[in-house]
């Protein structure tokens, strides 16, 4: 098949998108693929030409330009099957209070929080330290731990600069894991333990010796257990399709809390997807292969 990967774009995960692209099309062409890359901002123009010749977009476009379901309307307006959810799905996903609230209407524990559109004077949470987030990004990029009230109204004053509305959330002490979903089932959890600081940041995610990424997470088989019906139902009270991957946290108590879904999972070397995949046999182009075909799959059946 001629198929364009689409990667790039102008997020602030543009360069991880860049990075696993790589593998995705070095993956593609051991299949026997024709692969076209494509840097969306740089040819953005040429896009629509570029579909018009492809048989499958894969889109590997974190954030804004792919998870909000940008690229995943357009090429299925254009009548070519992809390997990610739709664009629906995708954009109520990518907002992280929207997605709380869909958890708790559904009854998946998540820490409180507060959405903010405008600078406050005060701060409704009170249990500190708290998180500050960007409402709408990812990959931990523009995440600030804060310790008092002063500190966290200008996080969010950072964050609204930025031209997003600002996330405030409790802080949960205890350990991350994160759960992905390939198809219709569970892949094993992974124990993220970084190395340095105190929680999972950027470089955490994506410098090779970061962190200490255990699969299967190494905690008692039932909390395992809960995890992966946690992120199973995480990906189908949001809509999802093909993968995701939800990132929870686990109190000493044992007690789970969910802090979002991700609609395309970093599919770099050092990504959490592909590690739980390979836990379970599923090596790198098996994946690759198996997200084409369920795209195939799911756009027959539609059409």
């Amino acid at each position: 098949m001629n198929i364009l990967l689409l990667a790039g774009g102008w997020s602030s995960e543009r360069e991880v998108s860049l990075r696993g692209a790589e593998s995705i099309k070095h993956s593609l062409e051991e299949l026997g693929h024709n692969v076209r890359l494509c840097d969306i901002a740089h040819e953005f123009s040429s896009l629509l030409p570029l579909l018009e010749t492809a048989d499958f977009a894969f889109i590997n476009i974190h954030g804004k330009g792919g998870e909000d379901g940008l690229l995943p309307a357009l090429v299925e307006r254009c009548g070519i099957p992809y390997q990610c959810s739709n664009a629906q799905s995708s954009f109520l996903s990518l907002n992280k209070a929207m997605t709380k609230a869909l958890y708790k209407k559904y009854r998946l524990p998540t820490a409180p929080y507060m959405l903010y559109t405008s600078l406050p004077s005060h701060i409704s949470l009170q249990k500190y330290p708290l998180f500050v987030k960007e409402n709408m990004g990812g990959s931990s990029l523009g995440l600030y731990r804060v310790e008092n009230e002063k500190e966290a109204i200008e996080a969010i004053e950072v964050v609204l600069s930025s031209g997003d509305c600002a996330l405030v959330e409790e802080n949960i002490v205890g350990v991350e894991v994160t759960c992905g979903i390939l198809g219709d089932r569970p892949l094993p959890p992974v124990l993220i333990t970084p190395h340095q600081g105190i929680f999972f940041t950027y470089e955490s995610k994506y410098e090779k010796n970061a962190a200490e990424e255990l699969c299967p997470a190494p905690l008692p088989t039932e909390q395992n257990q809960i995890i992966m019906e946690y992120a199973q139902k995480a990906h189908t009270v949001l809509g999802l399709f093909g993968y995701s991957r939800t990132d929870m946290m686990v109190r000493e108590d044992g007690s789970i809390f969910l802090l979002e879904t991700n609609t395309i999972p970093g599919m770099t070397t050092t990504s959490l997807l592909p590690k739980e995949a390979h836990a379970v046999g599923i090596s790198f182009t098996e994946l690759v292969d198996i997200l084409v075909k369920q795209g195939i799959e799911r756009h027959s059946t539609k059409a």
